[in-house]
């Protein structure tokens, strides 16, 4: 195989065009051709055309070749140009400063755009000019010495100077510098540049404030303008240092210590001073100031404060002191005192308006239960009158009869209100648990307010809720519910009332809910409070306890209530129960009340409440003995045993129906049945009595119920 060179016609190309200027490159390229050895025209006339045709195919692939190169290194030239553009930014926009300056001569070769900006000066107006013309005079030792190390020891040098800006000013800058050399060997500098006079200023103003802190004059100034008195104490417990408040106070006041006045001002032991007081007052020693003070001072308590008196010719002070170490070291201590008698002024007149209050809060529960008792003497009388009469009217009087008994019973409920509420607050009531149906309890509700609700044109519902079964006492929920019923009706002028029971958060609710005029948000709480009402009408709808017994009777009962109301809306109010555990038979069972002839010893010193009493109980069967005292019954009975003892409280001459009582049972057994009838509804009254077994019935009375009370003590006896 003939070794290919190039065809006779790209040398002849060349030498047309030799009397052109070369580039260096073709000029090597012309001399390497030169050497090498240039086929003959024997050399061609002896190739095939198969040879000759592949050496063209080689030539124009080799020419194709050159042709990709050059557009590729074309290409390359571009983004070579683009790095570079995006490099000068970067440099240019750094927020460091760059500078190349000669190692040699001193002189600035290039900057960046941000040193520039930091001297205040244009890049043109930089370059060419000495670097140390721009540092200010007094610092350009600092350069030089830098300079210095970094041409001898070849590493990084740094250090902090201030350069002259173009309009004079002076700026702090962290230099950072190294050396490099160029691809002509010469060797530069590069040095960053850190604007740091923001740093420098905050850490000038900082020792200026660090200053200012350990500055005698400031540490007074902070001591003056605190309100309390303060003194510093050295380790021996001698005053070294106080502040104006202190000063003041000293000065004009002094310590009263038995005759005499002690001064607390600079240079005094005022442990000294504390001795002294405790021991003119009789302090207990381990109790005082001076111990607590010494306490810290020793590290065994790591501050010690105490509120104490202290008395000047002018007045008597209390203050609270607080003593805390001086250091960590504990040099001394800080006493800090503040002038707490006005607090504890208040304080003491509080105290004060306190227990007036509290005396007169006894002194309205013993007018109210007095005037109770003065209110139901002629009450009862008419109560028991109205029922013996009720049975004798002739019909045309039918309709005054009810009237006068609407009036009673009216008269009644405010009684028994009151009544209710001092049960409660004297805490003798005591709950009887029970499972029960909840379905009947509620119908038998519904049935006592049905006729109220008709009478104001109102639907009276009950949401049927069949099977289920609560545990609590019947008779306390009734007296809850029957209120918030009542409530209702009276609060509701159209609409109706519904009366349900469901389970909600695992335990069953029996809720109320009504159509009336709502309670304000604000409300809420404060309808619970004793004779609290809503509404301009308040005072012509009850007494305003109704709800007050419905919170105190849920608490004895360990009953939450729930309330959710709107204004103009209506209301609902929701009482828990517990689960009963107990399968009742759903069927209501009537109560039977067994009612015998009985022989009653009756005590009542009101000649027409007494001969009210004996009517109304002889009119039912039984044989009454009554007399004014308990002397008198005692001679009256003789040896006949009564079945039961009934006497009002309050006698004459002294005596009570406590008396009576204890007088005729130490006669006929201790066990004998015994009430009291009575308007007093002192909760101490109420405990003394339910202490002795003696059962309590308060006026005024209807005569069913007195029937039923009777009822119920003579057969506890029988059990």
């Amino acid at each position: 195989m003939v070794s290919m060179s190039p065809p006779a016609t790209p040398k002849a190309r060349c030498v047309v065009q030799a009397d052109a200027p070369l580039h260096p490159l073709r000029q090597q390229a012309e001399t390497l051709a030169a050497q090498s050895q240039a086929p003959t025209e024997q050399d061609f006339h002896a190739m095939s055309q198969v040879q000759f045709q592949q050496a063209l195919h080689e030539l124009r692939v080799q020419q194709i070749e050159l042709e990709m190169q050059n557009e590729e290194l074309r290409r390359t030239q571009q983004e070579l140009a683009a790095e570079q553009a995006r490099y000068s930014d970067l440099y240019d926009r750094a927020p460091v400063g760059y500078c190349t300056v000669d190692a040699t001569t001193g002189m600035i070769l290039h900057v960046n755009l941000t040193t520039a900006l930091c001297l205040g000066r244009e890049r043109g107006a930089l370059v060419k000019r000495l670097f140390s013309q721009c540092i200010f005079l007094e610092d350009q030792d600092i350069y030089y010495l830098l300079r210095s190390h970094l041409l001898a020891a070849s590493e990084p040098q740094s250090c902090e100077l201030r350069m002259v800006k173009h309009d004079g000013t002076l700026t702090w800058v962290h230099l950072n510098a190294v050396t490099v050399v160029d691809t002509d060997g010469a060797l530069m500098l590069r040095i960053a540049l850190t604007d740091i006079s923001s740093q420098k200023q905050e850490k000038e103003t900082l020792h200026q404030n660090q200053s200012l802190l350990k500055s005698e004059a400031f540490t007074r100034a902070i001591m003056d303008s605190v309100g309390a008195e303060i003194a510093v104490l050295d380790r021996k417990g001698v005053i070294v240092a106080v502040n104006q408040p202190w000063r003041d106070f000293s000065i004009a006041n002094g310590l009263v210590c038995g005759e005499a006045t002690l001064r607390t001002d600079i240079g005094t032991n005022y442990l000294a001073v504390c001795n002294a007081s405790a021991a003119a007052m009789g302090d207990d020693p381990a109790q005082n100031v001076a111990t607590g003070i010494q306490a810290v001072l020793d590290g065994k308590l790591p501050y010690f404060t105490r509120e104490y008196s202290c008395n000047t010719p002018q007045q008597a002070y209390w203050f609270n002191m607080h003593v805390t170490p001086l250091g960590p070291d504990r040099q001394g201590v800080v006493i800090s005192h503040s002038d707490i008698t006005e607090r504890k002024q208040h304080a003491t007149a509080l105290r004060r308006s306190q227990a007036e209050a509290e005396k007169a809060n006894h002194a309205k529960s013993r007018f109210l239960a007095a005037a109770s008792h003065d209110l139901r003497q002629p009450l009862s009388a008419l109560s028991l009158y109205v029922g013996v009469l009720k049975g004798r009217v002739t019909p045309e009087n039918h309709d005054l009869m009810a009237r006068i008994e609407a009036c009673c019973d009216s008269l009644t409920q405010l009684l028994t209100d009151l009544l209710d509420v001092s049960k409660l607050d004297a805490g003798v009531i005591t709950p009887k648990l029970s499972d029960f149906v909840v379905d009947d309890f509620l119908r038998t509700l519904i049935t006592v307010h049905a006729a109220e609700a008709n009478l104001k044109g109102l639907r009276l519902q009950l949401h049927v809720c069949r099977g289920l079964v609560a545990h609590t006492d019947p008779s306390l929920l009734a007296r809850v519910v029957n209120n918030l019923i009542a409530n209702a009706i009276r609060y509701t002028q159209k609409g109706g009332v519904l009366l349900a029971c469901r389970r909600h958060a695992g335990a069953l609710w029996i809720e109320v809910w009504d159509t009336g005029q709502g309670i304000p948000q604000d409300k809420t709480e404060a309808i619970f409070d004793e004779f609290t009402q809503l509404g301009d009408d308040a005072r012509n709808r009850g007494s305003g306890l109704g709800l007050a017994i419905v919170a105190k009777t849920a608490a004895v009962l360990g009953l939450k209530i729930r309330l959710r109301s709107r204004v103009g809306r209506g209301s609902m109010f929701a009482v828990e129960l517990p689960i009963g555990r107990t399968h009742l038979a759903t069927e209501s069972q009537a109560l039977e009340t067994r009612s015998r002839p009985l022989r009653i010893g009756l005590v009542e010193d009101n000649t027409g409440v007494r001969q009210a009493l004996v009517l109304a109980l002889e009119d039912v069967g039984h044989q009454v003995v009554s007399a004014s005292n308990g002397s008198a019954l005692l001679k009256h009975l003789g040896d006949q045993t009564p079945d039961v003892v009934i006497s009002d409280y309050r006698l004459g001459a002294g005596e009570t129906g406590f008396h009576v009582i204890e007088a005729v049972r130490t006669i006929f057994g201790a066990d004998l049945p015994a009430i009291i009838i009575t308007g007093d509804t002192d909760p101490a009254l109420i405990r003394s009595m339910a202490d002795r077994g003696i059962a309590l019935h308060f006026k005024p009375l209807h005569l069913e119920s007195l029937m039923a009370f009777i009822t119920q003590a003579t057969e506890r006896r029988t059990r």
